[in-house]
């Protein structure tokens, strides 16, 4: 029987990050520029703190995502899917497949080799994922502790709760 196994995922991204410093500083009541540099690093990891928990695409990106194997269908790792570049097999032939609409789309296929799936994905950037991201950089700008993202307690400025309408819902 195949299985679908999703491999691995990379991603190049060519946005701009959903928050700037400046709206972070704001948030945080900081004037100065002393603490610009790790503010700015704090901002990427808040965003993919975001789209780990929701598996939400902040920023346009180029997504690969490369198979082992696919049972009928596979849902695509990142959302929301803007359009498929490429579906191929491990000889780099192009692949038929259906790619179904809504907010899980699934890329029906089956192959018991590998699938390489090529797509563009990038959300738009709610005042609610935005004040979601500005939490999560205020939470790690003030406590500085890393952040574990399977526990299931909420932190204390609850960006997760505001993260949590964005995460996909697996119906199976």
């Amino acid at each position: 029987m195949i299985r679908t196994i999703l491999n691995s995922v990379t991603c190049v991204e060519s946005g701009s990050e959903p928050v700037t410093v400046a709206k972070a500083k704001t948030y945080l009541g900081i004037a100065s520029t002393v603490h610009d540099a790790l503010l700015a690093d704090l901002v990427i990891s808040a965003r993919k703190s975001f789209e780990q928990a929701t598996e939400l695409k902040l920023i346009a990106s180029v997504v690969t995502a490369y198979y082992d194997s696919i049972n009928e269908y596979a849902y695509l790792p990142f959302v929301p899917c803007l359009g498929i570049t490429t579906v191929q097999d491990e000889d780099d032939t192009d692949l038929t497949y259906t790619l179904t609409k809504g907010e899980n789309p699934k890329l029906k296929i089956t192959r018991d080799s590998e699938v390489v799936v090529v797509y563009n994905c990038g959300a738009t950037v709610t005042e609610d994922i935005e004040l979601a991201v500005i939490k999560i950089v205020a939470e790690d700008f003030e406590y500085r502790t890393g952040i574990i993202l399977n526990q299931s307690e909420l932190l204390p400025n609850n960006w997760r709760q505001k993260a949590l309408k964005y995460r996909r819902t697996w119906l199976m």
